[in-house]
């Protein structure tokens, strides 16, 4: 009799450990948890979120705008192929490293200086990340089908991991502290580029561009643009 109430007990107990653990996503933030909520994650109604539940979603989720700070938890959103976290409080990102479905990434306008957790988001086509606050973008060294990248209003100095990104078509890196644009030479998909606003030398490494039709380039026409008058390229100095 002992051992079966023993034997009880301890089934009792792992049950318990087992939902803490596993079906509990852990969710600090409350703002997160109601935008979670409110794409109807809550799937059985209990007015819970299981790790389950998340690992179900699908398509994207747009938590943008929620004033979140803390995104814990998000990594059991390992089947979506969209996700919009930007206009938000956030400076850490480390859970989106295991949401490597995701193929749009949206966390602009946040508090982020750090983008190594999106080393393994190998299916990234579309990343927003404006306005916040990265100096490197080794990270996205690795994104190889990336073709759109938005990084405007950030500390960056050097594009150099973007030499490496062959499907590139959409690059623009608006008021940053880019002076060399000489790793561009290696991206021959890029159609349109946003150089405005960096302390540049010298453009000319852009006419190696052949699919290059529009450069926006305002507070920098101070440079020679006069090289693309005769191609079919529309530069924006304005």
């Amino acid at each position: 009799m002992k051992k079966k109430a023993i034997i009880i007990f301890i089934i009792a107990i792992v049950l318990l450990f087992t939902h803490d653990f596993v079906f509990s996503p852990n969710i600090t933030d409350e703002n997160l948890k109601k935008g979670l909520f409110a794409h109807g994650l809550d799937i059985n109604r209990n007015g819970m979120l299981s790790t389950l539940e998340l690992s179900r979603a699908k398509g994207h989720i747009d938590l943008s705008r929620r004033n979140i700070q803390d995104i814990s938890g998000i990594k059991y959103l390992d089947n979506i192929i969209g996700l919009d976290i930007s206009s938000n409080q956030i400076s850490c990102v480390s859970e989106l490293q295991f949401l490597t479905t995701i193929d749009t990434l949206l966390i602009g306008n946040n508090r982020i200086s750090d983008l190594s957790a999106l080393a393994n988001l190998h299916n990234l086509h579309f990343l927003e990340m404006g306005r916040n606050q990265v100096v490197n973008i080794s990270a996205l060294r690795s994104l190889t089908k990336l073709e759109n990248l938005h990084a405007h209003l950030n500390k960056i100095d050097s594009i150099l991991p973007i030499s490496d990104l062959p499907n590139l078509k959409s690059f623009n890196i608006d008021s940053n502290a880019v002076n060399d644009l000489t790793p561009l030479r290696n991206n021959q998909s890029v159609r349109e580029v946003n150089i405005a606003n960096n302390p540049l030398a010298d453009v000319s490494v852009l006419l190696s561009l052949p699919r290059l039709r529009r450069i926006t380039a305002s507070k920098t026409d101070s440079l020679d643009y006069s090289i693309f008058d005769n191609l079919n390229i529309i530069v924006d100095l304005k």
